[in-house]
């Protein structure tokens, strides 16, 4: 998710820490050739996550702040590492705030990235995590204000994926935050209803599916509450459909529904920066490479798309021939000097939660027969007819050496002609795709080549309902008369279900009207009950919301049921 700006590379003159790169203003974009940086032999320290072998690294000192700094879009695998001091004599390494490999430069990026608030002054080492090193670019910003304190200014997301790191600093409670976390339980040491810092999101899925919200690298506790929007507004908030503290939410989102989503950090320590994700039903982009050659050769990736119009980043690596220096690896459209041989590369595009690649090939003169850019000895198709689109191995679409273009449950391959590269298009919604384990939902492809999982309907969704409330209040234990009876109440409904289903599937709607109309009762009776038990302080707050919920979830689609089979008998 890091910001890159294309900036033309340069030789390290920060290879010293002495010699550290002062960023007293930024936001700050540096694009350094890194395999002429070395290891000092009295380097200030080595990074604690990196590699026996860190080498080539180079130095930036900042002032107080709060920062993210990254490393995505260079072109090899990175480290970063924070110190605390403005001499390097005296640096002392923060062991928690280093990053080898960061999923915020995109999925399986080999670059870094961290956030951190700085009350002094202080130096960041970047570096090879190996003794192989290219470009290197670092992006230094400052981490914004939150401005989405207020429930009433929550941030819309606008996109299936969507990446944010905030500073925190100054958010508190308003209204809206009182009770919303009462059955989250603590973070920390503090209950989080107490006036925590807190921001408020909306997001409406465009279609349906898996939604994970994740705020791994907060390094402050967190809690993550979920809430269908109401036409209240913050006035009055809806059901909950998840919640969770420390940890990944992930539900089930319905296309054109909203959700409000709530995130909280504590109290008990110094406010820090937060590092929010949310990703939702999503469709991979399409890469596509191209190069013009010259005495300086462009590389192109700017025909790459995203289907649900996510914002796109570019890491470009070479592959084969002499090492050349891009002008920036993060830009959509590097430049090189052209060397006297073949040299290969490969662009990866990330909308930030899926990645695709494509790989060209820059001939040098002489090389090429049948002039299409690739050099006789990679063409696997080296008559190709003039002016034709090749991909990658020198084939047009219909050449015998053409790869075979891939296919998944969701995606179906085909060649393009315009391109001579493969291309995945969508398959139809609702083409089965591959389990996810759960008995509660379909695995249905969602009609933008993702496979989705929505909750199952029918009598086999309400089942779902129920054998999680039984499940829910067996694993709580069952001593004393009231959990007792709640036990059975909830077998009873769920049996009435089954018998429901049963003859609703032999075409007898006359009984399985009544069994649905005893579940439904029996429902009513586990909603007064848990009401009574958690008034009493018998189960906890956490418990009774979530038995609530579900309960109330699991009558309202007992009497769609029953009007559904009266009508059908009618």
């Amino acid at each position: 998710m890091a910001i890159v700006v294309a900036v033309q590379a340069h030789a390290a003159a920060n290879d010293l820490c002495d010699d550290a790169t002062a960023v007293d203003t930024p936001p700050f974009d540096d694009v350094v050739v890194a395999r002429d940086a070395t290891l000092e032999p009295d380097e200030p320290g080595t990074p604690a996550c990196a590699a026996a072998a860190f080498a080539h690294s180079v130095w930036y000192a900042l002032p107080a702040g709060a920062y993210v700094v990254s490393t995505c879009g260079s072109d090899f695998d990175t480290v970063l590492q924070l110190y605390d001091g403005d001499s390097c004599d005296l640096l002392d390494r923060e062991t928690t705030v280093c990053s080898d490999d960061a999923d915020l430069c995109g999925p399986g990026a080999r670059q870094s990235l961290i956030a951190f608030r700085a009350g002094d002054d202080v130096h960041v080492q970047a570096g090879s995590s190996g003794p192989a090193a290219g470009t290197l670019h670092v992006s230094i910003r400052l981490a914004p204000p939150a401005p989405n304190d207020a429930c009433t200014a929550a941030t819309l997301i606008g996109h299936p994926v969507f990446r944010e790191i905030l500073d925190v600093a100054a958010t508190g409670a308003d209204a809206a935050d009182r009770g919303t976390l009462s059955s989250c339980g603590r973070a920390g040491d503090v209950r989080l209803g107490d006036a925590p810092h807190s921001v408020w999101y909306l997001y409406t899925p465009a279609t349906s599916g898996r939604v994970t919200i994740d705020t791994t690298g907060t390094t402050t506790a967190d809690v993550v509450a979920v809430f269908t929007e109401r036409p209240e507004g913050c006035a009055r908030l809806g059901a909950r459909v998840g919640c969770g503290a420390n940890e990944p939410v992930v539900f089930d989102g319905v296309a054109g529904t909203t959700y409000r989503v709530y995130v909280a950090t504590t109290k008990a320590v110094a406010p820090d920066i937060l590092v929010f994700r949310l990703t939702g039903p999503n469709a991979p982009p399409i890469a596509v490479a191209t190069a013009v050659p010259g005495a300086r050769v462009v590389l192109s990736a700017a025909a790459s798309t995203d289907p649900d119009g996510d914002p796109l980043a570019f890491t470009w690596t070479q592959t084969a021939g002499p090492p050349v220096a891009l002008s920036d690896p993060a830009d959509a459209a590097p430049t090189f000097v052209a060397p006297a041989s073949a040299v290969a590369f490969q662009v990866a595009v990330t909308d930030g939660a899926a990645l695709a690649t494509a790989s060209v090939t820059v001939a040098s003169a002489g090389v090429d027969a049948d002039g299409d850019g690739v050099p006789a000895a990679e063409d696997r198709c080296p008559a190709t007819t003039p002016g034709a689109a090749v991909d990658g191995d020198g084939c047009a679409c219909g050449e015998s050496g053409h790869v075979e273009c891939a296919a998944s449950a969701c995606m179906a391959g085909r060649c393009d002609a315009a391109t001579g590269r493969c291309v995945a298009e969508p398959a139809p919604s609702g083409t089965p795709c591959a389990d996810d384990g759960d008995p509660c939902t379909d695995d249905v492809c969602g009609g933008s080549g993702a496979c989705t999982h929505p909750r199952a309907q029918s009598f086999r969704r309400v089942s779902c309902r129920l054998d999680a409330m039984h499940a829910l209040v067996a694993a709580r234990g069952a001593s004393g008369r009231g959990r007792a009876r709640l036990v059975r109440l909830v077998a009873a409904a769920r049996d009435a279900i089954a018998r429901a289903a049963t003859s609703a599937g032999a075409g007898d709607a006359r009984h399985a009207r009544r069994d649905l109309a005893r579940a439904s009762r029996g429902l009513a009776r586990v909603i007064r009950l848990v009401v009574r038990l958690e008034a009493r302080r018998k189960i906890a707050s956490d418990e009774a919301g979530m038995l609530l919920d579900d309960a109330q979830a699991a009558a309202d689609e007992v009497a769609t049921l029953r009007k559904t089979l009266g009508a059908a008998g009618r």
